[in-house]
């Protein structure tokens, strides 16, 4: 029988625990209520569990990734695409850098020492709808492709369930994950413009 997200972490609310605490306050209420009704569906559905979270989105990312609060997240997944031992070095300020004539937001920005002693600069961008293709840039992946890594026995990635269970910790937060989500939102209408 197929596990849910439930049986895997446990502190995942039901839909009726989360829509009584949203109810119970009326920033909460006015917060979700304008929402347009399909994101408030895809809120309760990352909050209990029926759907994944996108673990991409900036504010998830910024929060799960952050290289001074888990410096060890990070160096393992670049370590993972990268396919060499990765350790942060630096993390360099960000003061909403942006790239590419504003299409493009600077996220992290983090100076890394590669296994065998080179240093290398690694950002993280997020990327507007238009972006520029021809000022991209590539990161180095090994030359058989792909990330390194096998997936545990759940089938997640080494360290993710640990940040997995971080986020479901989060949206037991649901003023704080509103903000996130309300923030998301807010991104995705200001590309569209």
């Amino acid at each position: 029988m197929a596990k849910k997200l439930k049986d895997c972490f446990p502190m995942i609310r039901e839909e009726n625990e989360l829509l009584a605490e949203i109810r119970e306050s009326e920033t909460l209420r006015r917060t979700f209520q304008g929402w347009p009704e399909e994101k408030q569906r895809i809120f309760l559905d990352c909050c209990t569990g029926a759907r994944g979270v996108k673990m991409l989105y900036d504010s998830f990312f910024k929060e799960i990734m952050n290289p001074e609060k888990n410096p060890e997240r990070i160096e393992e997944l670049l370590s993972l695409l990268l396919d060499r031992q990765v350790r942060i070095l630096k993390v360099l300020p960000l003061e909403g850098t942006r790239l590419a004539g504003a299409h493009s937001l600077v996220i992290m920005d983090i100076v890394v020492e590669l296994e065998g002693g080179s240093l290398a600069n690694v950002e993280v961008q997020k990327l507007g709808y238009r972006f520029p293709g021809q000022t991209g840039c590539v990161a180095g992946f090994p030359e058989h492709g792909g990330a390194g890594g096998d997936p545990g026995p759940s089938g997640v990635l080494p360290g993710f369930w640990e940040a997995y269970e971080e986020i479901y910790r989060l949206c037991r937060n649901v003023g704080d994950i509103m903000e996130m989500f309300s923030r998301e939102l807010q991104e995705l209408e200001s590309r569209k413009s």
